[in-house]
């Protein structure tokens, strides 16, 4: 295998080195991700300028959409004011204009770009796991404290965020059999997947488990079938490993399953008042509705810089917990809307809403042939967006524009044609 390895190594060009970076960076660093989209950039505009390819007219209609979401927030990043934050703001949302034009003066093959940006991810995931077990064992030892090996404590060496390192490794998981290479060598894959599947269980949220655990036993219904046919001794191990799952995650079902309408309507609210997830998240849409009829912004928001402290504004106006003066406990202040169908519509208005919901809609009604990411993975996205604001960290608007730009819709066209 280490064989092929090099040998497919030595026959990458330039372009597709470019993309094993950004994919390899992502869940590694977002500063090194930055740094290797500029570079990228600046590589694939100065290989499009000595030799230019044609540009796919088609897929520039596919892009024009982030191309105006990118556009509305702008609009709504000044009000009069030109600061630094207004400027930070805006730059974080740079992917859904830098990205698609990678694509749009790239030459790269959709069967190229699949192989070495999955084998990019899932090569450096496979890096990133081994340093936080390591990370993670040594804080165990140090501290005596076994939360040091689940959740935020487990991916800290990674500054990612157990939400999007676990959205990760599901992915990865969700593709990892369009990878040619471990497709060759399924004892190396088996065990990838298995490892993919532990640092999963260490590292991810309820959320992610009871998203991500039904779409892998959808997906994967048959070989799991067909392994335990053969395999019996392994379903009373899948069966424990089942509960122990299950049990955290029914249990966060059952809790976020009964809302109470009483505390998310109520006209205030105590330091120590007693909210769930479920709760929060609808109390905090609660707010953000409230804020788009206060301000009178339903078509165009009030702005990506203004959001969060109308909503902070809010949390103190009715009394949620906002910590202790003087400390670093901050409680719910900077907590965003946790859905990012409310963030957008609040930040952008409805026309920033229907942009983002179209963007979702082509990703699930364009053929499977003509895009990189599984419509598995799309509904991943669709789930995890309405209970978290993936969209305002740069980490997740990456990954977004990584996922919805590749798309070779012309591409797939033409070597059908030629095949005719």
């Amino acid at each position: 295998m280490l064989k092929q390895l090099i040998a497919y190594y030595k026959k990458m060009s330039t372009e597709e080195w470019v993309w094993f970076f950004i994919w390899f960076s992502l869940p590694i660093s977002i500063k090194f991700n930055s740094l290797a989209i500029v570079l990228g950039g600046i590589i694939i505009t100065v290989l499009f300028l000595k030799t230019p390819s044609r540009i796919r007219s088609k897929q520039i209609l596919f892009y024009i959409i982030p191309f105006l979401f990118f556009g509305i927030h702008a609009m709504g990043a000044f009000d009069g004011s030109y600061t630094v934050a207004n400027w930070r703001e805006l730059e974080q949302m740079l992917p859904f204009l830098v990205i698609p034009l990678l694509f749009i003066l790239g030459s790269i093959r959709k069967e190229e770009f699949t192989q070495v940006s999955l084998f990019a991810l899932v090569l450096s995931l496979i890096i990133s796991g081994l340093i936080m077990i390591v990370q993670s064992i040594m804080v165990v030892v140090i501290s005596h404290d076994w939360y040091g090996l689940v959740y935020h404590q487990f991916v800290l060496p990674m500054q990612s965020g157990a939400i999007y390192h676990s959205l990760f490794l599901l992915v990865a998981i969700i593709q990892i059999n369009e990878i040619v290479i471990l497709e060759k060598h399924r004892r190396v894959k088996y065990l990838v997947v298995t490892f993919f599947l532990i640092m999963l269980f260490l590292s991810a949220s309820k959320l992610i488990l009871g998203i991500g655990i039904p779409i892998l036993i959808l997906k994967y219904r048959k070989e799991v079938l067909f392994v335990l046919k053969r395999r019996k001794i392994l379903i009373p191990i899948l069966g424990l490993l089942a509960i122990i799952v299950l049990i955290p995650v029914g249990l966060r079902v059952v809790e976020i399953s009964k809302p109470n309408f009483d505390i998310v309507f109520a006209k205030q609210y105590r330091y120590d008042s007693p909210l769930n997830g479920l709760n929060l998240r609808l109390i905090q849409s609660r707010f953000g509705f409230e804020i788009l009829n206060k301000s009178d912004a339903w078509v165009n928001g009030v702005g990506i810089n203004n959001s969060q402290n109308l909503l902070d504004n809010l949390y103190i106006k009715y009394g949620l917990y906002t910590g202790y003066e003087g400390t670093d406990d901050t409680g719910y202040l900077n907590y965003n809307f946790h859905n990012q169908f409310v963030e957008t519509l609040v930040r952008s208005g409805v026309i920033g809403l229907i942009l983002l919901v179209m963007m979702l809609i082509l990703l699930t009604v364009t053929k499977q042939s003509y895009l990189f990411v599984s419509k598995w993975v799309v509904l991943v996205i669709v789930m995890l967006f309405l209970t978290e604001s993936v969209l305002e960290r740069q980490l997740g608007i990456v990954y977004f524009c990584l996922i919805y730009s590749s798309c070779f819709i012309e591409q797939t066209k033409l070597n059908s044609n030629n095949g005719k």
